[in-house]
């Protein structure tokens, strides 16, 4: 294999017989992950946007151990995403015990 991937011409060859030597033979990963998905995907939150669920799948699969894990880069993607705004439930200022119970402002 080393005298093979020295010629340029048989590189990518190499790099291929090298992806299928590599593969496992048997499906443990693809259980885990279609059992993580399982998990995930209940009657909650069954409304999920496919990106969420591809998110959601990669850092379980691949997940560092926590003590290693720096939050501080991933905080500071979720603070620059969007503008957050406060969520407010038009449901519950529609009942007739509300106005005595909230103010208007609050």
């Amino acid at each position: 294999m080393k005298v093979s991937l020295a010629k340029a011409d048989w590189k990518t060859f190499c790099i291929a017989i090298a992806c299928v030597v590599a593969a496992k033979p048997h499906s443990c990963d693809v259980e885990c992950l279609v059992s993580a998905y399982n998990v995930l995907k209940d009657d909650d939150r069954s409304s999920l946007a496919a990106e969420t669920v591809d998110a959601y799948l990669h850092v379980h699969v691949n997940m560092p151990v926590l003590s290693q894990f720096d939050v501080r880069p991933a905080v500071r993607a979720w603070f620059s995403s969007v503008k957050r705004r406060p969520h407010l439930c038009k449901k519950a200022t529609d009942q007739r015990w509300f106005a005595d119970v909230f103010t208007k402002n609050g």
